[in-house]
């Protein structure tokens, strides 16, 4: 019932001059994961899953939570049972509930909760890309580590930590603390109620990737994601700076020091998270995966938090163009898709993204999603009716 079947979108992307082997698989509705996709899953070392529903005008967090866990459930529970060491990375709201839910369901059934990963990538790059914006710094010299949870008042950006933003007043803070928050409303609202985030969350999601891959591949690397915690933790789940190894996640670190607001921010995150991993944990405690649950111990995760690693970031010396483009029909099937792959390009320093307003997602909007990236290029859209000139 997708839009576009997986097999079309598999051979599209057959097409590109990479190394990489792609290949669809497609479910009904009503077929369970665990029954059709052993040939899809088995080998797997890493799963995203940017499934779910979105949440709709009038409907409760612990509705949202009985229908999207039990997507996630599904998958996970395929997951456990033909590729049980793969990295996990969920992007399925709620994300601050449905993690815990299902490294619940993974600890019952024997097996390491710590391959669960909620994505929380996007946070990061939205955070990065305003203190850009604001200050001017080269954005490829700026992270942002931003910590607690994944929805609302539990996405805590410690800005004290940035040497860029060593200069933003306490309101400027405050203002941009809050712009991070909302910054996927705004851009649902950019596009007219017709999508959310989903460009930059791709570029997110696909940034969390790497690390995961990287990691795998014996290059250790920290990106920020929601993991569980050790037992001496303030929570059981939180997100923070993760440290990727052959295994997956190798440590979780640390907040490191923060400034007093932080610090208020920081019990405010802790109230409303508490509660979101209380229906989380709830959930999993009426169900069970159904598979045969694995004997054996599984590798004690760290009282304590690792300290923060030391990162080191500059500004690329590579020699970049600045660039202005323009994609016309950016808007499209097409389009949008090429405008993300514009935005990343280091040598363009302002992308124009240009269609017709009866797009089936405004120029605007597409525009509004992706000036969120931690690019230097600033995006915006432009629009004429299908009669202008």
């Amino acid at each position: 019932i997708a839009m576009v079947p997986a097999e079309g979108v598999a051979t599209d992307l057959s097409h590109l001059d990479k190394k990489s082997k792609v290949k669809g698989y497609a479910l009904d509705k009503d077929d369970k994961p665990l029954d059709k996709l052993a040939e899809c899953l088995t080998g797997c070392h890493l799963v995203l899953v940017p499934a779910g529903l979105p949440r709709k005008p009038g409907m409760a967090r612990a509705d949202l939570l009985g229908v999207n866990a039990g997507i996630a459930k599904n998958i996970v529970e395929a997951c456990a049972k033909f590729c049980p060491d793969a990295i996990l990375g969920l992007i399925v709201n709620p994300v601050n509930s449905v993690v815990p839910a299902m490294c619940e369901l993974y600890k019952k059934a024997g097996l390491d909760p710590r391959k669960i990963c909620g994505v929380t990538s996007l946070d990061i790059v939205r955070a990065n890309k305003f203190v850009h914006d604001a200050t001017g710094a080269p954005v490829e010299g700026i992270d942002v580590p931003v910590v607690g949870g994944h929805a609302g008042a539990t996405i805590l950006p410690l800005f004290s930590q940035v040497p860029a933003a060593k200069s933003f007043t306490k309101e400027q803070i405050v203002a941009m603390d809050k712009h991070v928050q909302d910054a996927g409303t705004d851009v649902v609202n950019a596009k007219g109620g017709k999508g959310s985030a989903t460009l930059s969350m791709a570029y997110a999601g696909a940034k969390f990737g790497n690390a995961v891959l990287c990691g795998l591949a014996g290059i250790e690397t920290t990106e920020c994601a929601y993991v569980i915690r050790g037992s001496d933790e303030e929570l059981p789940y939180m997100a923070s700076k993760v440290t990727f190894g052959r295994n997956g996640v190798k440590e979780a670190h640390g907040f490191g020091p923060m400034n007093a607001y932080e610090q208020g921010r920081l019990a405010e995150c802790f109230v409303q998270l508490k509660d979101e991993i209380a229906a989380g944990v709830g959930y999993a405690q009426t169900q069970e995966l159904a598979i045969e649950k694995r004997s054996g111990v599984v590798v004690a995760i760290p009282a304590k938090p690792s300290p923060l690693p030391v990162t080191r970031l500059a500004a690329s010396t590579k020699k970049t163009g600045n660039f202005k483009v323009c994609v016309c029909g950016g808007a499209g099937g097409i389009g949008q898709p090429l405008c993300l792959l514009m935005a990343q390009n280091p040598h363009v320093s302002e992308l124009c993204v240009f269609d017709l307003t009866i797009a089936m997602v405004p120029a605007e909007g597409v525009a509004t999603d992706l000036s969120h990236l931690d690019k230097k290029s600033k995006v915006k859209g432009y629009a004429l009716d299908k009669d202008d000139k």
